[in-house]
């Protein structure tokens, strides 16, 4: 599994990712984004995860682009960020998702030395879970109605953590 850079080409499965309206509850999304909107996105994309306390890499297997991580909410007093994978719809639950991780574990215990890595899954997503479990982390908290999904209803969430 590769992990790099967003580039121009990505934009199609940028904007599949962004706009698939099942995954919304999970990454705080409330509305569609525009081709022109992402598209500014990854003009202007750094990828300088220090000052922009954010990275998002492409996940890519062979000469397929599956999926999107994504680390974020960098404190660096504590050395530690949240975690977010999506897969598109058409690689998922192959064991791409702990594949992603395991790249992801790689990158930044050798390039950004963070202590820990957090994750928040909703408790029925079942293919999530099995990932973070395979790539090291560990189950650490549940939150009970952590996520509210588009119609009211709420969802616990699991804690998932890793520590470098």
């Amino acid at each position: 599994m590769l992990l790099r850079a967003l580039e121009p080409e990505d934009l199609e499965c940028l904007y599949e990712l962004e706009n698939d309206e099942e995954t919304w509850a999970y990454a705080d999304t409330s509305a569609p984004y525009s081709r022109y909107t992402l598209n500014q996105f990854i003009g202007l994309n750094t990828n300088d995860f220090f000052a922009d306390r954010q990275l998002r890499l492409v996940a890519q297997e062979g000469d397929d682009v599956v999926g999107l991580v994504d680390i974020f909410a960098f404190n660096p007093k504590h050395q530690r960020a949240e975690v977010g994978i999506i897969l598109l719809r058409k690689f998922r639950n192959r064991g791409l998702g702990s594949k992603m991780l395991d790249a992801l574990n790689l990158y930044v215990s050798r390039h950004i030395h963070l202590h820990q890595l957090i994750a928040y899954v909703a408790t029925e997503n079942q293919s999530a879970k099995k990932a973070f479990q395979n790539s090291g982390y560990q189950h650490t908290a549940i939150l009970k109605d952590w996520i509210c999904v588009g119609d009211g209803t709420f969802y616990d969430a699991d804690v998932y953590q890793k520590s470098f």
